[in-house]
């Protein structure tokens, strides 16, 4: 029995070992920074001079200020309505593409390649040259006689602009739904 302790303690050991760089990524990068955060949230500083404790003060000045409940009020809309639209978006498109179409590989790579190329400098171009004054939406809006507007420089229009931009990133939502669809048995078809 002495001998199978020892060999569970001694796993016990290995496994802390192969936890060891995770646990140091987690204490370094995760749980520091979000102590010292925490602690900064309470003093008033500016990187070039010592923290001085501040108490609340720092939260009730935030809680008056104007610009912080509007942060709030974009924070949520975006929320609100972004997700869900992105959410739908995935689930529409997994549930087209678990019909069993031919070169199903193809078109899978087609709708994730967007989730990968998302935050690039290339993509940036491209929605730039999409949405700005100049860009193929307005060209699109004036064959119509609409008057275009500048999409993501116009204050009333850059956050759903940046909603749809976000909604377009589907492709990871979109694998999960597809594998979900997929262990659903035939019969409940």
């Amino acid at each position: 029995m002495n001998k199978r302790r020892n060999k569970g303690s001694g796993s016990g050991l290995i496994a802390y070992m192969f936890l060891l760089p995770w646990l140091i990524g987690f204490f370094t990068f995760v749980l520091g920074p979000m102590i010292s955060s925490l602690y900064l949230s309470f003093t008033h500083y500016n990187l070039l001079s010592p923290p001085q404790w501040a108490g609340f003060q720092n939260y009730i000045d935030m809680f008056h200020d104007s610009d912080y409940w509007d942060s709030v009020r974009v924070t949520l809309t975006y929320v609100f309505i972004g997700v869900p639209v992105q959410m739908v978006a995935a689930l529409l498109v997994a549930v087209l593409l678990n019909k069993g179409l031919r070169g199903l590989g193809i078109y899978r790579t087609v709708y994730y390649i967007p989730s990968l190329l998302g935050g690039s400098v290339a993509i940036a171009l491209l929605w730039k040259n999409l949405f700005g004054m100049d860009g193929a939406i307005n060209d699109v809006l004036a064959v119509f006689g609409i008057q275009g507007r500048g999409w993501v420089a116009h204050p009333d229009y850059a956050l759903y602009t940046l909603i749809l931009l976000a909604a377009w990133q589907f492709g990871a939502s979109m694998v999960i739904f597809m594998a979900g669809l997929k262990q659903i048995p035939a019969e409940i078809y």
